[in-house]
């Protein structure tokens, strides 16, 4: 049996100066990977790769088992914050035991679960913010959702099915439509790329945290 242990550190972005040139990746599949990888979430469930600045590999051997600590730095090429995934590939009867991510000064070390419980685990977490964010919301606004986990998928189970955002089975004619509804266009993207621009435009999690307790 073979049990590996990885250790992905992923770097944190120097703002760009104006007119920098940035090479952007064509856009990927998490399953077209074929080593260790961060993917950048682009547009609906679109991926780019982030640049890999370094990787390094300890490997140790010991009778029939072999571990190995694969360290590698990303590099953020925005000037913003990014939402991506880290991908690495294992042959049969390899696992993953340890991942260890340090994003500027931060250390998060994740847990290992499978996939279908991943996924959940961070809908949760997600629909917990949307919660604390739409608390702060004055009273009568409508709060803020997640979209059905079946909606827009372009990877998994339910890729290129036509589920609505609240999950209901759609025709094509009907969902091509409901898209252009749901989904923001060229001038909302614009809106919200130049807000993240804005220095401090993220507020601490601490801050959001303290809110949400005050506004329940």
């Amino acid at each position: 049996m073979i049990l590996t242990a990885i250790a992905a550190f992923f770097a944190t972005a120097p703002r760009l100066y104006a007119g920098a040139t940035v090479n952007v990746a064509k856009f990927v599949t998490p399953a077209e990977m074929r080593s260790g990888s961060l993917l950048l979430k682009s547009e609906g469930d679109r991926f780019v790769e982030a640049p890999l600045v370094a990787t390094d590999a300890d490997i140790v051997v010991s009778g029939p088992t072999t571990r190995g600590r694969i360290t590698q730095i990303f590099h953020n090429p925005t000037d913003g914050w990014v939402e991506g995934i880290y991908v690495y590939p294992l042959s049969e009867g390899s696992a993953v035991d340890t991942l260890k991510m340090v994003i500027g000064e931060r250390i998060v070390v994740g847990d290992i679960e499978d996939r279908k419980k991943a996924r959940e685990l961070y809908r949760q977490e997600v629909l917990k913010l949307l919660d604390q964010i739409s608390k702060q919301y004055p009273p009568g606004t409508p709060a803020l959702f997640a979209p059905d986990i079946k909606f827009h998928r372009a990877i998994g189970e339910f890729a290129g099915e036509t589920w609505s955002v609240t999950g209901e089975k759609m025709t094509p004619e009907a969902y091509a439509k409901h898209l252009a509804e749901m989904l923001p266009n060229e001038e909302e993207k614009k809106f919200v790329s130049d807000l993240m621009r804005e220095p401090d435009w993220m507020a601490p999690r601490e801050q959001v945290t303290a809110a949400g307790a005050l506004a329940s």
